[in-house]
């Protein structure tokens, strides 16, 4: 549970420094541009209102929690998402959905998990 944990913020932590590298994005809100870029990050979305709303759900947490606990809340909603499947469906909503939530300089080290989102086993 730990490692996959680890695994999860490595992989935001990750992700957030490849954003960095690029300029800033322009501020937008494309919920087309949303599907399209998660197809191109290897995700078939079968469901586009499913995939939206997983989207603005996590432009909503943002405003309440950091990018880690966003994106391990969204691992432990779905049984059968992997660790990258929740980092990726974050980054990509951060930089299509609400940009505004973008910022290199936030960049914090994360927290241990809480053990309240413990998956079932």
């Amino acid at each position: 549970m730990f490692r996959i944990c680890l695994r999860l913020s490595a992989l935001v932590m990750a992700g957030a420094a490849a954003f960095s590298l690029g300029p800033a994005p322009a501020v937008k809100a494309d919920a087309m541009s949303y599907l399209q870029s998660l197809n191109n990050h290897g995700m078939s979305v079968y469901d586009t209102s499913d995939a939206l709303r997983n989207g603005y759900w996590v432009c909503n947490e943002l405003n309440y929690n950091t990018g880690d606990v966003v994106a391990e809340r969204l691992y432990y909603r779905y049984a059968s998402m992997t660790v990258a499947e929740a980092a990726t469906i974050l980054m990509v909503a951060v930089w299509e959905l609400c940009p505004w939530h973008y910022d290199p300089q936030d960049l914090v080290p994360v927290a241990p998990p809480s053990p309240l989102l413990a998956r079932a086993e």
